[in-house]
């Protein structure tokens, strides 16, 4: 019983460290030092954090900018995995927060 305990164990674990790719839905906006994903030099923390998940968890992420309305009918599509910054509190005709999944923020903004 305690080999197929460990067998099972040992297949869940495996089937989890499978490394996925993700695509990355970004407003292709310059929200600099937050983001700015066109940029060649810098693509702000928002990027720099992302890949610092990437690489330590082995997935990799597909950065596609795009402008915020087709953002959200792509991911409604199932064409973009994620999108950032998204935020529930924000108003959108498109989707709503009910159909997503909100990660806490990685970063905070005063305007």
């Amino acid at each position: 019983m305690r080999q197929l305990v460990a067998i099972l164990l040992l297949c869940a674990l495996s089937i989890n460290a499978q490394a996925d790719k993700f695509i990355v839905g970004a407003q292709n906006l310059e929200y600099f030092p937050h983001y700015d994903f066109t940029s060649k030099i810098d693509k702000g923390v928002g990027w720099a954090i992302l890949e610092a998940f990437s690489e330590a968890s082995g997935h990799e992420f597909i950065y596609v900018s795009m402008p915020i309305r087709r953002l959200q009918m792509e991911m409604l599509k199932g064409n973009v995995d994620f999108v950032y910054p998204d935020n529930q509190g924000w108003y959108n005709s498109i989707t709503s927060a009910k159909e997503k999944y909100f990660s806490l923020p990685l970063t905070y903004a005063l305007t």
